[in-house]
């Protein structure tokens, strides 16, 4: 039993359809071959059954997919785009002088294939035995948690055990600054850091593309409920069903942590110019089912078979840099509403 589905499909079912058939044209457009094969699971099937009542996990928002990054091919596993790093410099000169020499130099944005893999397994019994269709539920767990750790991975990984680094680590330190220290600051006071970020964007002359704004669900509210003197919301664009902030679209997640810093109150707001965002993709993820394999459980070899188990197995590729340092400005130590 090898289903196979393209990562379009499964970022399809998780709820990005428009992220997915965007992407789907844009390699079109580049003659690139999509991964479409089907994802039905060979002879393996379960008796159609009445509905059942099933309460689904709970999963965070999309910080990274729902920011629409720019795909690239990855297929090869690998892939170098040569880009400027400083440009050649000019000088006005006096008579018969020497005219001031600059080299302009170049950098290299990297991009090396990561495999991130989820397996899980559940008991034959359970599965001829369930009211409803109890493996459709765990491999769509399967795909949400899988995308759930790739997503929080290609915005905050560290690059440690063999995980990608993320575009609020990838990028120069100097678009990581601090907020001022203050845990209930005013409007104004908000806005001056608003500003600090902004201005640090602006001055890199890079274009804003795609550009949205990140933050975790406290600092929301905080914004959300903040008022002027005369009792009027200060940030009126914050309580919209899609929130806006200074004309520019909020992401909000739980992704975005509320427990950092040496007094673990700590959160962080990035704007992140999406479309300078490369998120490279092998363009095949490969779920696959077995009632044979071996899984391992720390450290020990379990049987699929001697246990009378479905082992379900998901695997997929890909990596994440940035066309530009300025693509991820990021305000830490962010205490608002704490």
């Amino acid at each position: 039993y090898e289903p196979r589905m393209g990562v379009l499909d499964h970022i399809k079912q998780m709820g990005f359809e428009q992220l997915a058939d965007q992407w789907e044209a844009d390699m079109r457009s580049h003659n690139k071959t999509l991964s479409t094969l089907s994802s039905a699971a060979g002879g393996y099937t379960v008796p159609t059954v009445l509905a059942a009542e099933f309460i689904d996990w709970l999963y965070p928002q999309s910080i990274f997919l729902a920011g629409k990054p720019t795909m690239v091919d990855l297929s090869a596993g690998n892939l170098n785009i040569t880009g400027g790093n400083a440009s050649a410099t000019a000088s006005y000169r006096a008579e018969n002088a020497n005219g001031a020499y600059s080299d302009a130099t170049f950098r290299t944005v990297a991009l090396a294939a990561k495999n991130l893999m989820a397996v899980t397994a559940m008991t034959n019994e359970l599965i001829r035995r369930s009211p409803m269709a109890i493996d459709t539920f765990v491999q769509s767990d399967l795909r949400r948690s899988f995308l759930q750790t790739m997503d929080l991975a290609l915005q905050r990984g560290d690059g440690t055990s063999n995980t990608p680094v993320g575009i609020r680590n990838a990028v120069s330190s100097t678009y990581r600054i601090a907020a001022v220290d203050d845990i209930a600051p005013d409007a104004e006071s908000i806005d001056a850091e608003l500003k600090r970020m902004l201005i640090l964007v602006m001055n890199s002359n890079m274009t804003m593309e795609g550009t949205q704004w990140q933050m975790a669900p406290r600092t929301h509210l905080y914004f959300e409920s903040l008022r002027n003197t005369d009792g009027s919301k200060a940030f009126p664009e914050m309580s919209l069903e899609n929130p806006r902030l200074k004309g520019k679209p909020v992401l909000v997640s739980t992704q975005i942590p509320t427990n950092l810093g040496s007094g673990t109150n700590e959160s962080e707001i990035s704007l992140t110019s999406f479309g300078h965002v490369l998120f490279g993709d092998t363009q095949e993820m490969t779920l696959d089912v077995s009632r044979e394999a071996a899984y391992d459980v720390s450290g020990t070899l379990q049987s699929a078979f001697s246990k009378n188990q479905t082992v379900i197995r998901l695997i997929g590729s890909h990596d994440v840099d940035v066309r530009f340092d300025a693509a991820c400005t990021t305000l830490t130590a962010v205490k608002w509403g704490a």
